[in-house]
């Protein structure tokens, strides 16, 4: 059953604007690797720009929280039918860097 909690825009919405970008509400995951981020709003519906699915089981997202712009992805959660967004492990470009170069990556 669909929950009415959570939704994305259909994919068809993206294209007219020229842009690929939709939009939808998503519930706030923990990303296992990266605790702290986003720890405080974990559980919570928030709103999500999304892109075109890359792959059948995910969909590049990204959200706003206290200022900055948090990438992510969207997946379903077959357990409830919510949509979730779990934050990417690394936010930067340097940040990934710093990680392969520690040799945590």
């Amino acid at each position: 059953m669909p929950s009415l909690k959570t939704w994305i825009d259909p994919e068809d919405r993206a294209y007219p604007r020229g842009g690929f970008s939709r939009t939808g509400r998503a519930r706030v995951r923990i990303n296992p690797y990266r605790p702290e981020l986003l720890a405080q709003i974990a559980g919570h519906v928030r709103a999500v720009r999304a892109s075109v699915a890359d792959s059948f089981f995910t969909i590049p997202a990204r959200l706003r929280y206290q200022g900055k712009t948090i990438k992510g992805y969207l997946s379903m959660d077959t357990s409830d039918g919510e949509i979730d967004f779990t934050p990417e492990r690394y936010q930067t470009m340097e940040e990934e860097q710093l990680a392969t170069e520690r040799g945590e990556r």
